[in-house]
C-alpha cells in the first residue's frame, strides 16, 4: 500500500510542476477527501464493534 501511495505523491509532485495551481488544488482536494472517507469508516468500524 505505501509503495503505491508513495507513486502517488511523485507522479502528483510531477503534475503540480508542469501544471501548477490547478492540479495542487485537485490534489488537494482529492487528499482531504480521502482522509474524510477514512476518518468515516474508522468512526463506522468503531460504532458498529460498539453493537
Amino acid at each position: 500500500m505505501s509503495s503505491v501511495f508513495d507513486h502517488g505523491i511523485a507522479s502528483f509532485a510531477e503534475l503540480r510542476c508542469r501544471n501548477g495551481q490547478i492540479f495542487y488544488i485537485l490534489g488537494t482536494i482529492v487528499f482531504t477527501f480521502f482522509i474524510y472517507l477514512s476518518i468515516s469508516c474508522c468512526i463506522l468500524t468503531f460504532q458498529v464493534a460498539n453493537f
